[in-house]
């Protein structure tokens, strides 16, 4: 299974799901759009939302895919032994879970432990500073475009500002933007300085995964610097 995450930006599709048989629908749907997937996990605390247990999560084994988890969760200490063992490839967990700086610098250690990549994700209200300490610990960072827990919100447009602030920081990490990405929004998320982009409803919810996809893959690629 391929452990690659690139720093050219791209697409990636979101699985979230609260029971098996929903999990598996998706998955299906999505595996022929995307060798890359983005699995939603919420605990009811962290946010009100609450997805399918991981125990009920398969084993992600599928050849040519690579699986990161969005840990949208109170403790993600407590998931990662159970997510490496099911495939997964990269945690992404939130600063605001425990805003505590060695707290924070303590998990992304423990995820690099179980031979996992991480990435740390902000809130929108979390002031832009407070991610610059963090650069130099990480080569992933994931931005909010909305409150995590809801799909259908409308992206915040304060977050720009704060993708372009990350992006003048560090020329180099990779910035991940999850929530409230549509077509219309897209080509300025990208030439802010986004690099990965997460795709729930506006993929998932379509009535043809596949050319949603290509259409946000082309305005990517149409709106990515030389």
């Amino acid at each position: 299974m391929s452990t690659t995450f690139s720093n050219q930006p791209r697409i990636i599709p979101t699985v979230f799901a609260t029971d098996r048989d929903e999990f598996t629908e998706r998955l299906t749907r999505l595996l022929p759009v995307s060798s890359i997937l983005h699995l939603d996990i919420m605990d009811g605390t962290f946010v009100g939302a609450k997805s399918m247990p991981i125990e009920e999560i398969p084993l992600l084994d599928q050849e040519g895919h690579t699986y990161e988890a969005h840990l949208m969760v109170q403790n993600p200490d407590e998931y990662l032994s159970q997510l490496k063992q099911k495939g997964i490839s990269m945690i992404i967990f939130h600063y605001e879970s425990n805003d505590d700086r060695s707290s924070v610098l303590h998990t992304i250690d423990q995820i690099k432990k179980e031979g996992m990549t991480p990435c740390l994700a902000f809130n929108p209200d979390t002031p832009v500073e407070t991610s610059y300490f963090f650069a130099e610990h990480l080569e992933h960072m994931l931005f909010m475009g909305i409150y995590p827990g809801k799909e259908h919100q409308q992206f915040i447009p304060e977050v720009y500002a704060k993708i372009k602030l990350m992006r003048r920081h560090d020329p180099k990490i990779i910035i991940h933007l999850d929530g409230g990405v549509n077509n219309e929004n897209l080509g300025r998320l990208v030439k802010a300085g986004v690099t990965q982009i997460n795709s729930g409803s506006y993929i998932s919810g379509a009535e043809d995964p596949k050319k949603a996809y290509k259409e946000l893959s082309r305005i990517v690629l149409e709106n990515t610097p030389p």
